[in-house]
């Protein structure tokens, strides 16, 4: 049970509950600080599926997540599986191919974006 000291800041509360929650078992195995592609236990609603490193990542929703039921989760989480994809040349996604993609240049939303899905002129 976590306490905090009386004369603390208001907001303390807040940012402690956005923590994850960590695994004391599997990482007092392994060390914190080094890179591994092992899959850690988790306690959210997506675990961590197929991944092939720099490439795409897929998170398989928990069937029986603790936290499905709670008022604040219901209506959300509904997919299966989740797949994130990353391209090295940020051409790629303007292909038409990709949902979502980040952009931070004006020149590449006025050029790079002509397939047939995104045509004004319809």
């Amino acid at each position: 049970m976590a306490r905090f000291a009386p004369n603390r800041g208001r907001d303390v509360p807040l940012f402690v509950a956005q923590l994850p929650i960590l695994s004391r078992a599997y990482y007092g195995k392994q060390p914190f600080d080094e890179t591994t592609l092992d899959i850690p236990l988790g306690s959210g609603p997506y675990k961590v599926g197929r991944f092939e490193a720099g490439r795409y990542i897929e998170y398989d929703r928990v069937k029986d997540w603790w936290g499905a039921r709670l008022p604040v989760t219901v209506g959300k989480y509904n997919f299966d599986t989740v797949r994130y994809e990353y391209y090295r040349d940020r051409d790629a996604s303007a292909t038409g191919r990709t949902i979502s993609s980040a952009r931070s240049s004006p020149r590449h939303w006025a050029t790079r974006y002509d397939f047939p899905a995104i045509a004004t002129d319809a």
